[in-house]
């Protein structure tokens, strides 16, 4: 029995055993995977792509969602955690195109180079014996080639509103349920037909680096939602130079074209300048959706009348996430005995910002 894991690259599945065996191009060493759900498949596993999430809401093992995205009708695949692939005690055994996924799972698991989590060789292994526990996303290449240059980044903003976070299985789960999502997850788990369907985003997070390193690991490493918000606040200070830079070119042609004069130029820039201005700007391009707005403008008028402060123009959602960042940078000695709250609007603060990525042009 070997203990070169890394040496074992072929793979083949025995049928009559109901295991996967990986061995080296010889055949002498090999290691057997117990296969544990109830049907095999015989699609290509190379019509596939899997992907790798955590989710601290949705967790258990009857946590499975179709995957579907916006503008394409066919199903692009599911997502469910990897512990479905190791018992049958669950509410999906009998379920036939899923079935035909969890083998394709599977294969795409085992097919690449393993990564033995245990201490001693073992007679026969399973899945958690070479990953850690998370969630697994096969999606059909059939489908996402329908979409013009696909790539999951993407998709990442919208796998976040339903509380999927990348996972990297050699760093291991970093993600904390912070927030109170019961009702989330209530609403989740009651779907008639339990799906998630993914948007793309307007703003091209695979070219930003801040930003996907947030959706990829900063968000995933703190558990204080204060750290959060100045994590999140800074893809508004991005946003804002975006902002400043484009009304800037403007007015430099307005200049050079003559349309305007110097002094003209130099209250355009000022006004430009203004952070609280910057931000308008920026929700001027997005589209929200009503209930985050809703919920923000609420959480915002709350935390404000504790602590006996005014927002400037509450039914401004710029104006409201001006003032907050301003209550949290200069003025967080009073917000000591309204953690609780503060949480709640950051909460709602987050799913903003993932949305006005989702739609910002």
């Amino acid at each position: 029995m070997s203990t070169d894991f890394h040496g074992l690259t072929q793979l083949q599945f025995n049928a009559d055993r109901q295991t996967f065996i990986k061995s080296d191009d010889p055949g002498d060493n090999y290691i057997e995977i117990e296969y544990i759900p109830t049907s095999t498949s015989s699609w290509d596993s190379a019509l596939f792509d899997i992907y790798f999430f955590e989710n601290p809401y949705l967790s258990a093992e009857n946590d499975v969602f179709e995957v579907d995205f916006y503008g394409v009708e066919e199903r692009v695949g599911w997502i469910f955690p990897i512990t479905i692939l190791e018992s049958n005690e669950n509410d999906y055994q009998n379920f036939k195109n899923l079935n035909n996924y969890k083998f394709i799972a599977y294969k795409k698991l085992l097919e690449g180079s393993l990564r033995f989590l245990g201490d001693e060789p073992k007679e026969n292994y399973n899945l958690r014996d070479f990953y850690n526990e998370c969630s697994i996303c096969i999606l059909s290449k059939n489908v996402t080639s329908t979409v013009t240059n696909f790539n999951i980044d993407d998709y990442i903003l919208s796998f976040y509103n339903f509380g999927y976070l990348s996972y990297d299985q050699n760093n291991g789960s970093k993600a904390a349920a912070i927030f109170d999502k019961s009702d989330f997850i209530v609403t989740m788990r009651s779907l008639d037909r339990k799906k998630i369907t993914l948007k793309q985003s307007s703003f091209s997070v695979k070219n930003n680096d801040f930003i996907r390193a947030l959706y990829h690991e900063h968000l995933l490493q703190s558990g204080n939602h204060v750290i959060r918000f100045i994590f999140l606040y800074q893809i508004i200070e991005d946003l804002m130079q975006v902002e400043f830079n484009s009304q800037f070119d403007n007015y430099l042609v307005d200049f050079q074209e003559k349309t305007i004069g110097k002094n003209d130029l130099k209250e355009s820039l000022i006004k430009a300048s203004s952070e609280r201005t910057l931000v308008k700007y920026i929700f001027n391009r997005c589209t929200l959706f009503p209930e985050i707005k809703d919920a923000f403008k609420e959480e915002c008028l709350v935390l404000f009348s504790n602590v006996n402060k005014t927002l400037k123009n509450p039914d401004s959602i710029s104006d409201s996430i001006y003032d907050l960042r301003n209550l949290i940078t200069h003025q967080f000695r009073d917000l000591r005995h309204y953690d609780n709250q503060l949480s709640r609007v950051i909460e709602v603060f987050e799913r903003l910002i993932t949305n006005t990525l989702l739609t910002y042009r």
